[in-house]
């Protein structure tokens, strides 16, 4: 059973460097990784299907109609759902990143803190009706992480 991660975009064509986030996807190869477009006006929906193309681990959710962050994370995680049996869920909603911090320093502390930030024991094989209940912010959990390590 392996970890999933969604990833909910919105208009971030421009602060998402593909050839990075492709290096950092490949190093959670045993991370299941649902990038959700949120019905971005610009190119967004193409670089994540780009993203696609070069990670095995990485499938891609379009949403046509702008959804709000929740019902954005609850179709990444019907979808992973349907398709891997999970142990654990995560999202990062990449509106609650500040632009100077960009979503490629939360996947490098993802990456770095991988077993602090999964390590939770009341995350156990996650049913159909807990698994909206039983996911997690990736922001939150490095955050906190950020400042117990301190």
């Amino acid at each position: 059973m392996k970890t999933g991660i969604i990833t909910v975009f919105h208009n971030y064509e421009r602060q998402l460097n593909k050839a990075v986030f492709i290096k950092q996807i490949q190093e959670l190869e045993d991370t299941q990784i649902c990038l959700v477009n949120n019905e971005s006006k610009d190119n967004t929906y193409e670089l994540l299907k780009d993203i696609k193309e070069s990670c095995s681990n990485v499938s891609v959710v379009n949403i046509k109609k702008f959804k709000s962050d929740v019902v954005a994370v609850k179709a990444g995680a019907r979808y992973l759902f349907s398709q891997k049996k999970l142990k654990r869920l995560g999202y990062i909603n990449t509106n609650l990143i500040h632009n100077s911090i960009g979503i490629h320093y939360y996947f490098d502390q993802l990456i770095t803190h991988k077993n602090q930030i999964f390590d939770v024991d009341e995350y156990k094989y996650l049913t159909q009706q807990r698994l909206f209940k039983s996911s997690f912010s990736i922001i939150e959990s490095i955050n906190k992480l950020k400042f117990t390590s301190s």
